[in-house]
């Protein structure tokens, strides 16, 4: 049997970091390796035991939040990132794709859709709600059309007006699986993008004493 995948969870609520404890380390695939309720020290544990997932909650919303998953993803960039999130948090969860993380979940989720999540992350797809999505959709309409291909522009419009992915997938002529994994490939394109304007602005200090 291969070895599990190693997971740090940061979670501040008790009866959740136990309740995905218990679920990952029944699981045949996920072990849990740590488990905190905060981000205090966790950069050095990383250091010391390379986990291949981070589950972490959005409670914490904010500028150190976002600079948390800034920082850790560039010094730890192959670390999948997944948040654990509530309902109406679509502009802090923006916010923090838009820093580095992978995918996101509600905190409420049930035991098979977690580890479901998990594997579509650690696969490159991933799976985003409407308002996400219309978000996404006008960030990409801002930029030149060659940015996004043709059929992820279109995907995007079709789950930003609410269409579930099988729907997307047959419109596509594609398959679910085919539709997530466009998303995520989204999601590493507004990394790049949300990269190329820090550079920018630290470009614009320097040359601007």
């Amino acid at each position: 049997m291969k070895d599990k995948v190693e997971v740090i969870i940061i979670e501040d609520n008790t009866l959740v970091r136990e309740g995905f404890e218990v679920v990952l380390n029944y699981s045949r695939k996920y072990k849990v390796i740590g488990s905190y309720p905060n981000c205090e020290g966790i950069p050095d544990y990383v250091t010391k035991n390379l986990p291949k997932v981070m589950l972490m909650n959005t409670d914490r919303a904010g500028v150190e939040m976002i600079g948390f998953i800034r920082a850790i993803k560039r010094e730890f960039p192959s670390l999948y990132l997944m948040l654990v999130t509530l309902k109406g948090e679509s502009r802090t969860i923006h916010q923090a794709l838009e820093a580095g993380a992978d995918a996101y979940i509600a905190n409420d989720i049930n035991p098979e859709r977690l580890i479901e999540s998990l594997d579509n992350m650690i696969q490159g797809r991933v799976r985003i709600s409407a308002d996400m999505a219309q978000r996404l959709e006008v960030t990409f309409d801002k930029l030149p059309k060659a940015f996004l291909s043709a059929k992820a522009r279109k995907a995007l419009r079709l789950r930003a007006n609410g269409k579930c992915e099988n729907y997307i997938a047959n419109s596509l002529s594609i398959s679910p699986e085919e539709v997530m994994a466009i998303v995520g490939d989204i999601f590493k394109k507004m990394h790049l993008l949300f990269d190329m304007e820090l550079l920018i602005i630290k470009d614009k200090k320097y040359s601007n004493p």
